[in-house]
């Protein structure tokens, strides 16, 4: 790669922004509700502060938004903080996998912490999708306070966010042996914890849907939003395999066939399952189904199967279900569920708000559908389309380079190469194409590489 081109293990694309992990474990961001943005929100900062976060830079350090936080840092990875201080900051630990939200962001560390921060409400200050069991924004990394969830010699294996809650998958520490691993498999012993915004019931807490359980929906309720992550009952032999989420959704892979489903299905982004307001439901489409990830955007959903197939499910008026409907056709009616046409199996999706991404299962093709106001289909298209169209990468296909994933945030979209490289593509008005640009780009471009820290903001 050139001098300004980064090199990444690691990429996540939230709505605005998008973060990546470089091959040391470092944490670096760009665009909205980065590290340092003065929570303020989209739309209200200065072209100097939008030019800044155009400019991918190194999230070094986090702060201790939990008392309890630093000293237990202090042990399991490896930061040094002598036991009882509460310094302002710590050297950020190495970051295994990031996870964008609409406006917040998820990192997990390589021995297993999670650390939140961002900004982004939907009835408040911040909908507690942040996981402190508060509202304040924190535009800085803090670590959550696992203690009153999978406990602090717990792991988390992986997350998922919405636009506002956030899923996580993690082992709690009752199944570990005591050194923070965990006995047998972790995987088959691991619990789902949700946190943030429950409008439509998305959190999930009253567990598997029952007769005639509603979530109270006031703003006043004590169990409308929920900012502490709180474990999600599962149906017996309920062994999970992964996790989803979309704008206002919750999903859960069993080990067994089938997918659950918690929150809005005004749109069928559930399928037919009923009640998926008053907690998890299994989606009847995907029942026998072998599902391997399933991820959704503002009102679709994408399942892949274990062969490469890609289904979708929910609203597609613009093309994001990729069903080679006519979009000129008003009052369509699509079937429940889709079976999209790939000429090959696919090896990984991803869901923006309102456009859909797949790679083949060999790394060499990467296929785009439904919205491309922004050109987050790349270049061979001008329209949104409910075709899947070829994306065309530079240095990608089959004498050349592989795609080894993919994301999308609300309307931009990412691919990392095996060579490292992160080429961005789409919206790019809060920066978060990664390459000191604020001008939408239909061409797939390298993100540039950090060239400083990231500002710190205010706790």
């Amino acid at each position: 790669p050139s001098m300004n081109e980064g090199v990444f293990s690691s990429m996540s694309c939230g709505g605005e922004h998008t973060l990546l992990v470089d091959r040391d474990g470092g944490l670096i961001s760009a665009g909205a509700c980065g590290v340092g943005w003065n929570g303020v929100g989209p739309g209200a900062q200065s072209e100097k502060v939008l030019s800044r976060c155009a400019n991918p830079c190194v999230v070094a350090s986090f702060f201790a938004a939990v008392q309890s936080a630093p000293a237990h840092y202090a042990t399991v990875d490896d930061i040094s903080v002598s036991k009882g201080e509460t310094p302002l900051s710590h050297k950020l630990p190495r970051i295994a996998k990031v996870v964008g939200g609409y406006y917040h962001s998820l990192a997990i560390s390589t021995g297993g912490r999670l650390l939140s921060w961002g900004c982004g409400n939907f009835g408040g200050e911040n909908d507690g999708q942040q996981g402190f069991g508060d509202v304040i924004e924190r535009t800085d990394p803090a670590p959550v306070d696992a203690s009153k969830a999978w406990g602090n010699e717990g792991k988390v294996l992986d997350a998922a966010a919405g636009c506002y809650h956030s899923v996580v998958l993690a082992t709690p520490q009752e199944v570990t042996d005591g050194s923070g691993k965990g006995g047998g498999s972790p995987e088959g012993l691991a619990t789902v914890y949700t946190m943030g915004l429950n409008n439509f019931g998305q959190l999930a807490h009253s567990g598997i849907a029952r007769e005639g359980k509603e979530i109270p929906r006031n703003w006043d309720a004590e169990n409308y939003n929920n900012g502490t992550p709180t474990a999600v009952e599962m149906p017996e032999d309920g062994r999970v395999r992964g996790i989803g989420a979309g704008f206002y959704n919750t999903f859960v892979l069993l080990h067994k066939a089938g997918v659950l489903c918690a929150g809005s299905n005004k749109m069928g982004q559930c399928g037919t399952a009923q009640a998926t307001h008053s907690g998890l439901e299994a989606i009847p489409e995907l029942a026998t189904s072998d599902i391997a990830k399933v991820t959704a955007g503002y009102c679709h959903t994408l399942a892949l199967t274990m062969g490469g197939k890609v289904m979708s499910l929910g609203c597609g008026e613009d093309g994001q279900r990729g069903d080679e409907r006519s979009l000129d056709v008003d009052d369509y009616k699509s079937e429940t569920m889709t079976h999209v046409k790939l000429p090959h199996a696919a090896g990984a999706i991803a869901a923006g708000a309102n456009h859909s991404l797949a790679i083949s299962e060999d790394g060499r093709t990467l296929w785009g559908w439904g919205s491309n106001d922004a050109g987050q289909l790349g270049p061979a298209v001008e329209e949104s389309t409910s075709f899947p169209v070829q994306i065309v990468l530079d240095g990608i296909g089959k004498n050349g380079g592989k795609i080894v994933a993919v994301s999308a945030g609300y309307a931009h979209s990412a691919v990392l190469t095996d060579a490292g490289k992160v080429l961005t593509f789409g919206r790019a008005n809060n920066g978060q194409l990664g390459r000191a640009t604020l001008e939408d780009d239909t061409v797939p471009a390298p993100v540039h590489a950090a060239q400083a820290k990231c500002p710190t903001g205010q706790l």
